[in-house]
């Protein structure tokens, strides 16, 4: 496995995805463009090569697993315990529903324009083998019990502050637009408290009355 580092360099993800596309799909029969804090869930397989060599998924061109988006679980700081004890709770909003497409090898003039929606040519499969439209940030039928990405998005607040404010990106480490943005982001997800809030601002030296004021807390 060739591991190639993009960190600091300007250049856009929709590139990165294709040139690791054309690159690979000789290599292996499906792709997957995915994150170090994801991990896919098969409830009844435990392996995934058996669950892609299924006849159902011949006629797919991917298969979209949805994210089961792991809340806060309302914890401040970091301990040891793993993931899945530390965050049971998930994120079950239905009007927000992204997640993340496993693609077959070798198809040809394919154009990825999104990590989430992919090439919208593909014929798509949800995770049971059937024929989906997909639309951006939209899932016909979410699924959290079979076959889905497990998501830890954000952890603890701590690890929050030191995983997408802190260390920042490659674009984005020194704006503060680009870090208020995240933050609602987080409060998206999570529950919103003001203990979290000054938490975060005074680690990171933001305005917690404007992250009150646009999460319509001033009064709280």
């Amino acid at each position: 496995m060739n591991l190639i580092n993009y960190r600091g360099k300007k250049i856009r993800q929709r590139e990165i995805y294709n040139k690791c596309y054309y690159n690979n799909n000789k290599k292996c029969k499906w792709i997957i463009f995915i994150d170090i804090d994801e991990y896919i869930f098969l409830k009844v397989y435990s392996d995934i090569h058996i669950y892609l060599s299924q006849l159902k998924f011949k006629k797919c061109d991917s298969i979209y697993l949805n994210w089961a988006i792991h809340t806060d679980n309302d914890l401040l700081y970091y301990d040891n315990r793993t993931l899945k004890k530390r965050f049971p709770k998930v994120n079950k909003d239905k009007n927000f529903c992204i997640g993340k497409s496993i693609v077959k090898s070798n198809i040809e003039n394919i154009t990825i324009k999104s990590v989430h929606t992919l090439d919208e040519n593909l014929k798509i499969c949800d995770g049971f083998g059937k024929i989906i439209t997909l639309k951006r940030f939209y899932c016909p039928v979410p699924d959290y019990e079979f076959n889905f990405i497990d998501h830890y998005q954000h952890k603890s607040t701590e690890e929050f502050i030191e995983k997408l404010i802190v260390k920042g990106d490659c674009v984005y480490k020194n704006n503060s637009t680009r870090k208020y943005k995240k933050i609602f982001v987080y409060f998206k997800d999570n529950n919103i408290t003001k203990k979290k809030i000054d938490f975060i601002s005074k680690k990171v030296g933001l305005n917690s009355t404007y992250i009150k004021e646009n999460l319509n807390m001033t009064n709280k």
